[in-house]
């Protein structure tokens, strides 16, 4: 076992908490002065306290550790912008994606992140207080996350998960933690073979929330209920049409170039970046619940001299044509986000239509001709004119190893 000694007391408090921390140390002095001159502690195996969450063999301290650094990802848009986001629908997709992946520790308004490792040191971070006036609350995991997954311990607007130095002690961890436990700006505490730091919460911006992992919750993960979807997707379909193996699409022709919307990419270009953290159960809980995706494919977009961004798609609406697209040869039936039953998807395996597709043919016939020449030319879809007097058949462009998921 490996063993420390800590020889003194040495206090480097800041300038504004000088002295309240001289007073601490004054009151930790007496207390142990009279049996214990010289302190042991063994950090190979750092003990945990109650109220805090302990993070051992990570750094906190943004000093060693910018923010850039923690950031392993970023997802875009505002909640509930009305296009992409319905109103709580962002924080609830953040904590879903951060539920699958035990690399992500935490989340703001919009950044995922992973504190830095550091072997020679161990934080703690309070779960009782967010700020010096700000307490926070305990949420569940979604449905995404694993059987008895991390609780998250939330923090208000204007507490983002950053920290600044309050002081450094040359003391063991059970009085620097009792120094954390009688500041009242102390909000979390770091430790290592020399001496520990506390850190009171930074100041981001207003809008800036906090999103933490706690130790594995009890509570079994709950289902969110279904989102209500944002203005963007409340669309006005007609009556169509049903033809056995096709599946209709009113008022969009999935023949016109696609609309991108870029849902997750890398925060900055000094930023680290986790792009594995989107996923197909990620995409299909963001599709489901905004207007701006008509479908999605499986692989992020590569981007010249950056890194890949993932995206969802738009098809283009015109009230006077049906897209109908084949659901029994190219595309078969899959099923939606774990918190949304309601919500389904077609998974054309092989295909990427974020490419575009090829038109094939163009007959001005009545819809029913329509289907059954695309049956007969293995057209993978087809669009016509709702006034029945046209329609155009389609192939999608293949792909190996791309899968591209309808929203039905």
């Amino acid at each position: 076992m490996k063993r420390y000694f800590f020889l003194g007391l040495v206090s480097c408090a800041s300038a504004t908490r000088t002295n309240d921390m001289l007073i601490l140390n004054k009151k930790v002095h007496e207390e142990v002065k009279g049996d214990i001159s010289v302190w042991e502690t063994d950090v190979t195996s750092p003990t945990p306290y109650d109220g805090y969450v302990l993070l051992a063999g990570e750094n906190i301290n943004t000093a060693v550790d910018p923010a850039d650094n923690e950031d392993i990802g970023c997802l875009q848009g505002t909640d509930g912008d009305g296009q992409l986001w319905a109103a709580g629908a962002k924080a609830t997709a953040l904590k879903f994606m951060c539920d699958q992946d035990p690399y992500c520790q935490f989340f703001n308004e919009q950044s995922f992140k992973h504190w830095t490792a550091d072997p020679n040191t161990d934080s703690y971070i309070s779960t009782t207080k967010c700020s010096t006036s700000t307490k926070g609350t305990v949420s569940k995991p979604t449905c995404a996350a694993p059987s008895s997954g991390p609780s998250y311990w939330n923090c208000p607007p204007g507490v983002g998960g950053g920290f600044t130095e309050l002081a450094t002690y040359v003391l063991p961890p059970f009085l620097i933690k009792q120094a954390c436990d009688q500041n009242e700006d102390c909000v979390a505490f770091t430790v290592n073979k020399i001496n520990g730091t506390l850190f009171q919460a930074a100041s981001p911006s207003a809008t800036s929330q906090f999103y933490m992992k706690m130790a594995s919750s009890t509570d079994p993960a709950v289902q969110i209920p279904i989102r209500a979807q944002s203005p963007a997707s409340q669309k006005q379909l007609r009556d169509t049409r049903a033809f056995d193996g096709f599946h209709s699409f009113p008022g969009m022709t999935m023949s016109a170039t696609a609309t991108a919307t870029p849902v997750y990419k890398q925060c900055t270009s000094a930023a680290a970046y986790k792009a594995d953290l989107m996923n197909v159960p990620a995409l299909k809980h963001i599709c489901a619940g905004t207007g701006l995706c008509d479908f999605f494919v499986d692989q992020a977009t590569p981007v010249t001299n950056s890194t890949p961004v993932w995206n969802v798609w738009g098809g283009a609406a015109n009230a006077n044509y049906t897209t109908y697209v084949d659901s029994s040869t190219i595309c078969k039936p899959g099923s939606g986000a774990c918190d949304d039953p309601s919500a389904s998807f077609l998974e054309c395996s092989g295909m990427d239509l974020s490419q575009g597709v090829v038109e094939m043919e163009t007959y001005d016939l009545p819809d029913w001709m329509i289907a059954e020449a695309c049956k007969l030319k293995s057209c993978h879809m087809f669009v016509v004119k709702n006034d029945n007097s046209t329609g155009t058949l389609y192939q999608f462009k293949a792909a190996d190893g791309v899968t591209t998921y309808l929203n039905v």
